[in-house]
């Protein structure tokens, strides 16, 4: 079942998200269906939508914690993160 995170920081940078991303690589993670990060005056946001809670979960250990500690960037543990299970649909396009 699909699996999606939110997590917003308000003191992540643009620049750490795109120090982080580079270290990630450029291979797209197994299970990723969706993401989407953007910066707005209240900080960083981050929506993540996975096949399953094993992907993101494969993820976080291998890739991302990893991509963290090579660059030096610390995730914040007052950052809000919400984990559920979703439903997964396309709206139609608008022409």
């Amino acid at each position: 079942m699909p699996y999606a995170t939110v997590t917003h920081s308000r003191t992540t940078t643009m620049q750490e998200y795109r120090t982080v991303h580079a270290a990630l690589g450029d291979d797209r993670p197994d299970g990723l269906l969706f993401s989407v990060v953007g910066q707005s005056e209240a900080g960083m946001h981050f929506v993540d939508v996975w096949a399953t809670q094993a992907d993101a979960d494969r993820f976080v250990a291998e890739r991302l914690y990893p991509a963290f500690q090579r660059t030096g960037v610390k995730p914040n543990e007052e950052d809000m993160h919400v984990e559920f299970v979703v439903d997964v649909y396309a709206a139609p396009s608008v022409a």
